[in-house]
């Protein structure tokens, strides 16, 4: 009888798994979006052409070329309509596009262990994004789709390239809804008149999404001549499309902010992609507070609008449905990740993001360090954004995401909009140099300056930070290495030396994970008095949220 009820059992439980694995298979046919339907997706003006070497590391097809300069910054300029522009990047950045999409799976692999788990995420995402194509416009739809025509076939059980790519370009929303692990928070401010060099508009931003170091290797500044609205240059990565952080040659300026956790429900442009909508089609606020309102997103996201033609600056706050205007009381504006608008900022989730969490702590620091500042000039806003210290110069640990400088930004720029002058940081993260771009010369009437040695402006370039030579620096990296081991140790029962745990103390002192992952690590070993002792340490140091100080009050009670 049971025997018969086990037979039962198992042949039920084989039809649910051959029941879903149908489901699963109708839902990704329905998921996948067709090319965009165009005679442009069947031919190309560059469709038969390829990328020629005509000097050491650049590569040219047609007007459209890359290099990769001496400090590692990937350069390069496309020009056309939507779909010629991405099948031109595509093949230019090939590689770029396809160890960028490596990048990204391996952290993925690292972060969901199970291959059936990763898969049905993929699968669920796709879902989430089956109507993703409503929502993006028909010209970046056919840029992606030039794109995905060079990516890898290595990922086609993750689906077809192109349905990859567009997923891809959302992942700056997926790792908003995943702000608990730090993927996401930035800090930016704009200021001028009274607070700048001949009342100059300047803005400073870095751009604090982090996915791995694999990921942030690669960093690129693309310059784009689109055929319809205006030339721009922006910070990007292989086969992304979309604005973090970019300028237009009318000296409009776009930096992006996650704001606080509320996720909506179904698909919407991806935030990167209004970004870039503003950065190509406007050139003052107006029109940039315009297409913003027309654009429906799923997260909620702070867009900080440089205007060389206002002569100053606000931040379009938008949630799921709606959205409000931060306008500037005086000649400075701050964006870190909290809403500053008339009707937002008395919102009960933001004002707890604001009080609980990083955001309200890096807002007053920026303002004090630029109260610091006798003036500011593009050096000055270096050092800001550079900067590793808590409130009152208080030093809180390197790594710390109450500082404005968290040692993991993807990268960093600053913006001269009247000038159109941009300079964007090289590796690592904020400290490598700042080379500074001209678009007007770069989008001049004569082309763009493809035999010339290096198209950013040297006299122009702000130096490295001595803190890279420094002996913190390469503690700071030891620190890493053997946190990480001893994460490991509590997931798989290792021992940990003492002499090794000592030595960990002395390498980033200050910082209050240092004794978070001691506390935990004796907790696991059932070494109750000495985790409390580490749980008790880190309540004393700068931790950056409610959740750790709650997390640390449960720990200290099953201690006792």
């Amino acid at each position: 009888m049971l025997r018969k009820a086990l037979k039962v059992l198992l042949i039920i439980f084989l039809s649910l798994i051959g029941f879903f694995a149908i489901i699963l298979i109708l839902l990704f046919a329905r998921v996948t979006p067709s090319p965009p339907d165009t005679p442009t997706n069947k031919t190309s003006i560059y469709a038969d052409k390829h990328p020629s070497e005509i000097d050491s590391g650049l590569y040219v097809m047609d007007n459209n070329w890359i290099r990769q300069n001496r400090y590692g910054l990937w350069e390069m300029y496309i020009e056309g309509n939507g779909y010629d522009r991405g099948v031109a990047a595509g093949k230019l950045s090939e590689h770029l596009v396809r160890y960028q999409e490596e990048a990204f799976v391996s952290q993925i692999n690292n972060l969901l262990l199970s291959k059936h788990y990763q898969r049905f995420l993929l699968t669920l995402i796709a879902w989430l994004n089956k109507n993703l194509t409503d929502h993006i416009k028909d010209e970046y739809l056919k840029e992606i789709y030039g794109i995905s025509l060079s990516a890898s076939s290595k990922f086609e059980h993750f689906g077809p390239a192109y349905l990859r790519l567009l997923n891809y370009h959302a992942a700056h929303d997926i790792g908003h809804a995943m702000q608990s692990y730090y993927l996401v928070e930035c800090t930016s401010f704009a200021a001028w008149d009274g607070y700048t060099k001949d009342s100059t508009l300047l803005v400073g931003r870095n751009f604090d999404f982090y996915f791995g170091d694999d990921f942030a290797r690669n960093k690129m500044i693309e310059f784009v001549s689109p055929d319809s609205g205006y030339n721009f240059a922006f910070v990007t990565w292989g086969g992304m499309i979309g604005v973090v952080s970019g300028m237009n040659d009318q000296g409009l300026a776009v930096t992006i902010n996650a704001g606080t956790l509320e996720i909506g429900k179904r698909s919407s442009t991806p935030v990167t992609l209004v970004a870039r909508e503003i950065l190509q089609y406007a050139n003052d606020i107006d029109k940039a507070i315009r297409i913003a309102g027309n654009s429906r997103i799923m997260v909620s996201e702070s867009f900080l609008i440089s205007s060389a033609k206002d002569k100053k600056a606000i931040i379009i706050e938008k949630k799921p449905g709606t959205e409000d205007i931060a306008w500037p009381d005086s000649s400075l504006i701050i964006c870190t990740n909290h809403f500053q608008g008339k009707e937002f900022i008395k919102e009960e989730d933001n004002i707890a993001n604001r009080e609980n969490n990083a955001t309200g702590y890096r807002y007053e620091r920026m303002r004090e360090l630029i109260d610091q500042q006798d003036i500011l000039d593009p050096l000055s806003v270096a050092t800001i954004l550079r900067d590793k210290q808590g409130l009152n110069n208080t030093a809180i640990g390197y790594g710390n995401e109450k500082a404005i400088n968290q040692l993991l930004a993807h990268h960093s720029v600053i913006f001269d909009p009247a000038n159109c002058i941009l300079w964007v940081s090289t590796s690592p993260s904020v400290m490598g140099v700042y080379l500074a771009y001209d678009l007007n010369k770069i989008f001049s009437s004569d082309g763009p300056p493809l035999k010339s040695i290096a198209i950013n402006e040297p006299s122009l370039t702000i130096p490295e930070d001595p803190f890279i030579n420094s002996s913190e620096y390469e503690n700071y990296h030891l620190f890493k290495s053997i946190s990480d081991s001893i994460i490991r140790a509590v997931e798989s029962g290792i021992e940990i030396p003492e002499m090794e745990i000592t030595y960990f103390k002395t390498l980033n002192p200050e910082y209050f994970e240092t004794y978070l992952i001691l506390g935990d690590y004796y907790f696991s070993k059932k070494k109750y008095s000495k985790a409390r002792e580490y749980y008790e340490i880190t309540l004393t140091k700068e931790y950056n949220s409610k959740s750790v100080q709650n997390y640390l009050v449960r720990q200290i009670t099953k201690c006792n």
